[in-house]
């Protein structure tokens, strides 16, 4: 269930915000390890913009640009029982531009751009001995890790551990097996580019990307949401 506000704030600028409630029952109640399952619940939001520059002129034609930046899923962890750890939901980023190049009154050409980005930790390679079995930190207890950062984070450290998180990306603690798993790491989180080029025939979308003449950003991802809200949804 969402609840959606979007406002244009002017003539080029609109942002977006949906709160929902989530119940999500993929278990039935099965038992799993002799622990009775449970429908995982939750709230979480969407943060949208979209700024968007209509009629520019280029030479004898015009051109539309804009960009678009979403925000999905900020909330809190669920978990499916009542022994297990909690988990992130899959907080997501996702922004592109833009442009589209008007041939004539019923024609035109467009360029688009989309980057994704999970904004949730990035597990981590956790230090094993000569034997391969796990390293036990003493003090603490837990898995010693050999590259990376500890994923056992509150949702806004998380969030923003996403961007330098991934392992060999992060200078910690270094000992004979992290350095060897370094070697074997490219040491990138996961960024998901796509792009694309496509034609619009007939009437073109108002100020927008093609398929609705709203020119406001939505916070929701539901497929009643107008294309004109996305963040530059590529057609592939």
């Amino acid at each position: 269930m969402d609840i959606a506000f979007a406002q244009q704030f002017s003539d080029f600028f609109s942002g977006g915000i949906a709160v929902r409630y989530v119940n999500s029952n993929l278990t039935g109640g099965l038992n799993v390890n002799n622990a009775n399952t449970k429908a995982g619940q939750t709230v979480a939001a969407d943060v949208s913009v979209y700024y968007q520059k209509p009629e520019l002129q280029l030479g004898d034609k015009t051109g539309t640009f804009a960009f678009g930046l979403n925000i999905s899923n900020i909330g809190a962890k669920m978990s499916y029982s009542e022994t297990a750890k909690r988990d992130f939901i899959p907080m997501n980023l996702r922004l592109g531009p833009r442009f589209t190049y008007n041939l004539d009154d019923y024609n035109s050409i467009s360029i688009h751009f989309d980057a994704n980005k999970l904004l949730v930790p990035t597990p981590p390679i956790y230090a094993v001995d000569s034997s391969g079995n796990n390293i036990v930190d003493p003090a603490t207890g837990e898995f010693q890790i050999a590259s990376g950062k500890n994923p056992d984070v509150g949702v806004a450290q998380g969030l923003f551990q996403s961007f330098s998180d991934a392992p060999g990306f992060y200078g910690g603690m270094e000992n004979s097996s992290a350095a060897a798993i370094r070697r074997k790491s490219s040491g990138r989180s996961i960024w998901a580019v796509a792009w694309s080029i496509g034609t619009l025939s007939s009437s073109r979308c108002g100020p927008g990307i093609s398929g609705s003449t709203t020119p406001k950003a939505t916070a929701s991802t539901s497929r009643s949401a107008p294309v004109c809200a996305t963040a530059s949804s590529p057609s592939t």
